[in-house]
């Protein structure tokens, strides 16, 4: 499995301890995976792996958040609190009555 464009220029942005911890878990995960793991070992692969990810997402939100980035923009660039309203819709239940009761 390779990662995706995104996450390869996400990790870019990413430097020091955090991003080497991403790294040798990504590493020692796949390491794992080459021989014939067992549970244990591939639970445990996953959770370090899991966790440094998760550092790394806080890492790049605060950069984000910092650079003045809005964390729910789309990959499209639009806001996403800013979705097009139409007025004339009106969220309404109805009974449909046959008459021949």
């Amino acid at each position: 499995m390779t990662p995706s464009p995104t996450s390869r220029i996400e990790i870019s942005k990413v430097q020091g301890s955090e991003r080497s911890e991403v790294e040798t878990a990504l590493a020692d995960a796949r390491k794992t995976l080459e021989g014939t793991p067992s549970v244990a070992e591939l639970k445990a692969a996953q959770e370090k792996l899991t966790t440094s990810s998760h550092k790394m997402a806080e890492v790049l939100y605060k950069a984000n958040a910092a650079a003045g980035a809005n964390p729910a923009e789309s990959q499209a660039g639009e806001p996403a609190a800013e979705a097009k309203k139409d007025e004339g819709v009106i969220d309404a239940e109805y009974v449909d009555v046959d008459e021949k009761k």
